[in-house]
């Protein structure tokens, strides 16, 4: 007697093996692949920035405009309301050919601004301190 396990194998392969072997998933000779849609196309917005320690917008895709507050303290504003998008960000050199700092950022909707966000940076120790950093925003539908 087959247990079940051993059951189930047998009725999948059934319905599995000639799939396989007629190569059903093959596209049609003469078919185009779908294309992949981009973020617009589904209602999305991936947009970016990378800031030097000073709050200078070095680039970014939809930012506006980056600045310091103060001391390991940034504000970076978008075209748009951010309100509801994820944010990351991520301490690193902006710049080419330098080693990235050891700092930490940390990284939430700006109080008060809708297309701001607001990024503080620490040193290891947990202390505010200057330094550069990419920033993402996800925003869905």
């Amino acid at each position: 007697m087959l247990n079940r396990f051993a059951a189930t194998a047998l009725l999948l392969g059934a319905f599995v093996a000639p799939a396989l072997a007629s190569d059903q998933n093959e596209p049609r000779p003469g078919a185009k692949a779908s294309p992949t849609p981009s973020a617009s196309d589904l209602g999305m917005a991936l947009m970016s920035a990378a800031v030097r320690g000073d709050g200078l917008l070095v680039r970014g895709e939809g930012a506006d405009g980056a600045g310091r507050l103060s001391v390991g303290a940034y504000e970076v504003n978008f075209g748009r309301d951010i309100t509801n998008c994820a944010l990351t960000a991520t301490v690193g050199i902006v710049e080419a050919y330098n080693s990235p700092p050891s700092l930490i950022a940390s990284v939430s909707p700006r109080a008060g601004t809708p297309t701001g966000v607001f990024v503080r940076v620490f040193d290891v120790n947990g202390v505010l301190a200057d330094g550069p950093f990419h920033l993402t925003v996800f925003c869905g539908r």
